[in-house]
């Protein structure tokens, strides 16, 4: 998916991926992971998520970016919050509290401008970028972040009756992809009440991925 692909559908307001509150599986497997007082949580591809805001009042510093601007500009709108603005890099910086989302390319943005992270909380992006892209994305998000813990939210579904985004990822290529670097942890999978898109039976899977 190039980066027309996403600035039309937010343009659109075709966003079926956001889900308007906080992931059930988020909320029931976040304090599995032993995370330091005020720990740092990064969110890539993060939209304008409700678990940004949910994730912030646990005590956490939220880092997170997003390639759309207005999905950002909604986030603070929709809360009635005036962020503070800067420009980082070939990235902007809304910053508000312990909530800090940056607009701009994942794949242009540092180490050094998102800082120590404790987590990696991914339930947009992985499942977002198709497989050219995806191999790309699973090279770089450890080194950016320091090789920390990755909290994983994906899809699973026959890939051949709906085209993604979001695409199927099963254990299998969630281990293909990290198995080097992680232990893998499975948590749980929940079959989606209406399906995919409601065209299509799937599931939604949390997984832990631990540093080795």
């Amino acid at each position: 998916m190039h980066h027309d692909f996403w600035h039309e559908r937010w343009a659109k307001q075709e966003i079926g991926f956001h889900e308007g509150q906080v992931n059930a599986l988020l909320a029931k497997y976040f304090t599995t992971v032993t995370l330091p007082a005020e720990a740092r949580v990064f969110m890539p591809l993060c939209g304008k998520a409700v678990d940004i805001e949910w994730i912030a009042s646990q005590g956490c510093e939220v880092v997170g970016v997003e390639l759309n601007e207005s999905a950002v500009e909604q986030f603070f709108a929709e809360r009635s919050i005036t962020p503070n603005i800067k420009t980082d890099g070939a990235h902007k910086c809304y910053s508000y509290e312990n909530i800090r989302l940056f607009v701009g390319d994942f794949f242009t943005l540092t180490s050094k401008q998102i800082g120590t992270i404790d987590l990696v909380y991914d339930r947009a992006a992985m499942v977002a970028l198709p497989p050219e892209i995806r191999q790309r994305y699973v090279h770089t998000l450890p080194p950016l972040t320091g090789h920390c813990p990755i909290l994983l939210v994906t899809f699973v579904y026959d890939q051949t009756a709906l085209a993604g985004p979001p695409f199927s990822i099963d254990m299998q290529e969630i281990k293909t992809c990290y198995n080097h670097g992680f232990a893998i942890e499975w948590l749980e999978s929940v079959a989606l009440e209406h399906g995919l898109k409601g065209k299509v039976p799937a599931n939604e899977q949390i997984v832990l991925l631990q540093p080795r």
